[in-house]
């Protein structure tokens, strides 16, 4: 193997290493971590200020609104497509360091490109055909990989999204009872009006829960704090806010 297709083998071993170590620590560690061999770290917060910037330049605060919601879910996107790109780049670099081992042989970096990308999107190709044992794993493990990752990556959107139904119901609830957008002296009037004063502890009490449960999930997926909430003139910072200056009253 010559100096060319080592230094292209271990940089394809590096990206590969990165994009599992991220998506591990991403999707399947159930706690904040911090590092910096970190995709997400590097993507996602220089992409949100960026948005938040465009976002900000119109004037009109609805438009503003339904723009910043919009980060959340495309960073998601952005994220898995990032981790497809540098997971075909890793995976052509290792091929295209062990192109000796195919027939034809690979003659550039594109069309190992091409064949690792064919393997981890599972599309199969008949362009190119291992010879030997190591090129043949090489190709299931990139196939492997891309099921992996694509899976994890959906599981992780069924659990963004269970936890940001939940969050947001008692948001609503709170919207009949304190307005929109909630105030704590609405709601305080609107229990006595209704005398309905000795039940405001078990409001207390349920946002109790409620902040517990936000508070878990918010630290052990940090996305979730970039999802707004879905209905006008409501957030959950401000309800929450609502709530404790009700309690505070």
């Amino acid at each position: 193997m010559d100096l060319i297709s080592l230094v292209a083998g271990l940089a394809g071993l590096v990206c590969i290493g990165l994009v599992l170590w991220d998506v591990f620590e991403t999707v399947v560690v159930p706690r904040p971590t911090p590092g910096r061999l970190r995709i997400a770290r590097y993507l996602t917060r220089p992409t949100w200020t960026a948005w938040r910037s465009l976002g900000l330049r119109t004037g009109d605060s609805n438009a503003r609104d339904r723009w910043l919601g919009l980060f959340a879910p495309a960073s998601i996107v952005l994220l898995l497509v990032t981790w497809l790109a540098i997971l075909v780049l890793g995976y052509g670099l290792v091929l295209f360091a062990l192109r000796g081992e195919f027939r034809p042989v690979p003659t550039d970096v594109g069309s190992a490109l091409y064949l690792a990308g064919t393997s981890i999107l599972t599309l199969g190709s008949s362009d190119f055909q291992p010879t030997s044992p190591l090129t043949g794993l090489v190709i299931l493990t990139g196939a492997g990989a891309g099921l992996g990752v694509v899976a994890l990556v959906i599981t992780f959107l069924f659990s963004l999204y269970a936890s940001f139904q939940r969050r947001e119901v008692l948001v609503v609830r709170l919207q009949a009872r304190a307005g929109a957008p909630p105030s704590a002296v609405a709601l305080l009037e609107g229990y006595v009006r209704l005398g309905m004063v000795a039940q405001l502890p078990d409001l207390f009490a349920e946002w109790e829960a409620w902040s517990a449960e936000v508070l878990d999930t918010h630290v052990a997926y940090p996305s979730l704090n970039y999802f707004r909430s879905s209905h006008d003139n409501l957030s959950w910072i401000s309800a929450l806010g609502a709530v404790l200056d009700a309690a505070s009253l």
